[in-house]
């Protein structure tokens, strides 16, 4: 249940926020250059010295943001040391780290769609917001779709912040399947067992894939793959 729980908050994580940054950086602005590889940077940064920089962050004790919360008289909540908070938590940093990614992704389908489709929808009367849903969003389906299947499959990678930020606890709340597979093959020398959780995490990002690329055939509008 943690790693549906995970993939699902990943998911809609860095596709939402990373289609909202490439449109942010696809402006023809000065400093978007520099934008550009801001958000690109925490992807190219350790997981694991993240991980640590993050653990510090959210410290109940003396943790930066805890100090800001309670300044403005509200009681922080134990982000890695309630059970109702850590997955929550971890993921949330996961799609912070790795949402730059996916922008660069959305940002190459974004400049795959012509201008002159865009200024005929202008010409004809279109506002933003119907450009953006009538115009970009179907000739950005074969991204979308892209994005969706490579976001899924990322999203059973979770070991090193969970490893780094809570070893699988509060109380079991953040152990995933592959932090499974760690804690059974390199904690228990259960090699077997490992295995076998191996396999079926296998076996179920197959079937994902495979059932996404069947979406494909009734989603995708415009394939420019």
């Amino acid at each position: 249940m943690n790693t549906v729980l995970f993939s699902v908050i990943y998911v809609i994580g860095v596709m939402v926020i990373g289609l909202f940054l490439a449109l942010m950086v696809n402006q023809k602005l000065p400093g978007t250059n520099f934008f550009r590889a801001a958000y690109y940077l925490p992807v190219i940064t350790s997981a694991v010295a993240i991980g640590i920089i993050w653990s510090w962050i959210l410290s109940p004790q003396v943790g930066i943001l805890n100090i800001l919360v309670k300044s403005v008289g509200l009681k922080p909540p134990n982000w890695l040391g309630d059970t109702h908070w850590a997955l929550l938590t971890v993921s949330v940093i996961q799609v912070w780290k790795m949402a730059g990614y996916y922008m660069v992704l959305f940002l190459a389908g974004l400049q795959s769609i012509p201008d002159s489709v865009k200024e005929a929808a202008v010409v004809d009367g279109a506002n933003s917001l119907q450009l953006f849903f009538h115009v970009t969003l179907p000739m950005l389906s074969p991204t979308t779709f892209f994005v969706l299947t490579v976001a899924m499959i990322d999203s059973f990678k979770n070991f090193e912040l969970i490893y780094t930020m809570t070893r699988g606890g509060p109380q079991s709340s953040t152990t995933t399947l592959v932090y499974d597979v760690y804690v059974y093959g390199f904690v228990h020398y259960r090699m077997g067992y490992a295995s076998a959780v191996a396999y079926v995490l296998m076996v179920l990002v197959g079937a994902i894939t495979i059932a996404n690329f069947y979406i494909k055939k009734r989603w995708v509008t415009n394939s420019y793959y």
